[in-house]
C-alpha cells in the first residue's frame, strides 16, 4: 500500500492549498486556513485533459 507524501503547501484567502502524491497519482487538498478541524472532505475528479488546478476545479474549493 502506498502512502500520502505531502510536497508543497500555500495559504490564501482563507484557504490552505496541499498538493500531494500517493505512489503515482497526485492530488490537491484544499482545507481552511483555520477553524474546525473536522470540516468535511469531497473528492473530486478532473477529467482527461484538465488539469488538477483548472479554474473550473478551483473555483469549488472551500470559499473562504
Amino acid at each position: 500500500m502506498h502512502s500520502l507524501h505531502f510536497t508543497a503547501e500555500t495559504s490564501s484567502t482563507g484557504v490552505l492549498e496541499r498538493d500531494f502524491t500517493v505512489g503515482e497519482i497526485t492530488g490537491v487538498l484544499w482545507s481552511p486556513a483555520s477553524g474546525s478541524d473536522r470540516a468535511p472532505l469531497v473528492l473530486m475528479g478532473h477529467g482527461g485533459g484538465t488539469h488538477k488546478k483548472w479554474p473550473g476545479m478551483v473555483g469549488r474549493r472551500i470559499a473562504s
